[in-house]
């Protein structure tokens, strides 16, 4: 009798458990594809539903599912580089979460660089954001290789090194890391300003290639739409092929990022 309420009880725990975690996927799946289009109160409304039940249910990151937790990783990434949360709205030790397993969670040495980077919710310190991005790149994480590019680009903590800024952009493109490409091409269309080769037939081959790029978010490839038509506007004076990529960019309706609406896009290109 013992035994079977034993197991009784177990296989409850065990229930509510997988429900807990089916709801933290819920909210973080929603929340992503709300980043995806760049609804930012749908992603902010789901990422602190999520939060919040993570404080309920006193969540430990050793307790998450590995799905819930690289998509929380994802989730903390966009969020906070796009300045859509803060470290300090949330109810968590967000230091406790990304150090967990963090040896074997290149992801998260990124996350951790970028906020060491930026001074969210720690405060800023070139130097260590330097040591986990290094290491996250030592790794082949895209997105590190993309932010040690703009660590030299912009001198941050190191000597300011154009050059060497092209070489991690280039790393972060041939990994499939679309910001990387986008900050690649503007190497080539304002080349000459920073010492650097020009090639804008190179960047527009860049951009292009950018839009292929699988793991790329809906509203980023609308930002390299967007560019485009920059670039045929104002580096190639083609009014037709502008007028093309600023339409796609107005077509899809979000993300690149200038805030213009459709009719605003069309009157920039007369």
């Amino acid at each position: 009798m013992k035994k079977s309420l034993f197991l009784l009880i177990l296989t409850i725990s065990f229930t509510n458990l997988e429900a807990q975690q089916e709801e933290y996927t819920a909210y973080l799946e929603n929340a992503m594809n709300a980043i995806n289009k760049w609804d930012t109160e749908h992603f902010q409304t789901n990422f602190k539903y999520f939060v919040t039940a993570l404080d309920r249910d006193n969540i430990t990151p050793e307790t998450l599912t590995d799905k819930n937790f690289n998509l929380f990783s994802d989730c903390l990434y966009y969020g906070i580089a796009g300045y859509l949360l803060t470290p300090e709205e949330l109810k968590i030790n967000i230091i406790d979460f990304l150090n967990y397993d963090i040896e074997n969670r290149p992801e998260n040495m990124t996350l951790l660089g970028n906020l060491y980077l930026m001074g969210a919710g720690v405060s800023k310190d070139f130097e260590k954001a330097r040591y986990w991005l290094e290491k996250a790149d030592n790794l082949n994480n895209a997105r590190a290789a993309y932010l040690l590019g703009n660590l030299y680009a912009f001198g941050q903590g190191v000597s300011r090194d154009y050059a060497k800024a092209r070489e991690y952009y280039q790393k972060a493109t041939d990994s499939g890391n679309l910001t990387g490409a986008v900050f690649l091409a503007m190497s080539y269309l304002n080349g000459d300003t920073f010492g650097l080769s020009k090639n804008v037939k190179k960047a527009i081959q860049i951009y292009k290639m950018a839009l292929g790029f699988e793991n790329a978010l809906e509203y980023e490839k609308v930002s390299v739409m967007y560019n485009l038509g920059l670039v045929y506007q104002n580096k190639l004076s083609d009014k037709k092929e502008a007028e093309k990529w600023f339409q796609k960019a107005c077509d899809i309706g979000y993300g690149f990022g200038a805030d213009l609406s459709c009719g605003e896009l069309k009157k920039s290109t007369k």
